[in-house]
C-alpha cells in the first residue's frame, strides 16, 4: 500500500493525475472499498482451501477465472463475445482440464475446498471487472483516462483495511 501511494503522489506532482481523477475516485469510494475486499476475501478463502487441495487441479480450477471474468464483465458491462472468444475461453477450460487427467478425483480431497477455491476465483474476477467499468466511467464523465495508480491505491488500500 505504501508503495501505491508513494507511485500516486509522484504521479500527482508530475500531473498525471488530475483534480478530477481525484474527485471522481472520492465520489466512487464504495467501490474502491468493494474492490478491495474482493481482492482480500480472494486471498483469504484462496489459501483456506488451496491447502486442502492436491497441487495439480489448483492450474485447472485457475482456469474458472477466465470464465468468471467473462460472466461478470457480460452482466456488468454487457460485453458481447464472438463465438470463437468463447469457443476459446472453453478450449483452454477442457486443454487444462485434459492435461491433468485422471490425476483428478474430487472424491480424494472432497467438493467443499474445491467449490471454496472457485470462489476465491470468481471475487477477484468480479474486482478486475468493477476496475474496467471504473476506468470506462472516468472516460466517459471525465473525458481523460484514469490514472492506474488511482485505481491501484485505492484498492489495495481498501484490501488492508
Amino acid at each position: 500500500v505504501f508503495a501505491y501511494w508513494s507511485a500516486l503522489l509522484i504521479n500527482r506532482s508530475r500531473g498525471a493525475v488530475s483534480d478530477g481523477q481525484l474527485r471522481f475516485a472520492k465520489e466512487r469510494w464504495q467501490t474502491f472499498a468493494s474492490i478491495g475486499a474482493l481482492e482480500a476475501g480472494s486471498v483469504l478463502l484462496g489459501m483456506l482451501s488451496a491447502k486442502s487441495l492436491p497441487g495439480e487441479i489448483l492450474p485447472v480450477l485457475s482456469k474458472l477465472f477466465l470464465v468468471f471474468q467473462m460472466f461478470f464483465s457480460r452482466l456488468l458491462l454487457q460485453r458481447s463475445y464472438s463465438q470463437s472468444q468463447l469457443s476459446g475461453c472453453a478450449l483452454c477450460v477442457l486443454g487444462v482440464t485434459a492435461s491433468a487427467g485422471s490425476s483428478l478425483r474430487l472424491r480424494s480431497f472432497g467438493a467443499s475446498p474445491a467449490l471454496l477455491f472457485v470462489l476465491s476465483l470468481a471475487l477477484p474476477a468480479l474486482a478486475s471487472v468493477l476496475k474496467e467499468k471504473l476506468f470506462a466511467d472516468a472516460r466517459a464523465q471525465l473525458r481523460e483516462e484514469l490514472n492506474v495508480f488511482v485505481v491501484n491505491t485505492l484498492g489495495s488500500s481498501g484490501q488492508a483495511v
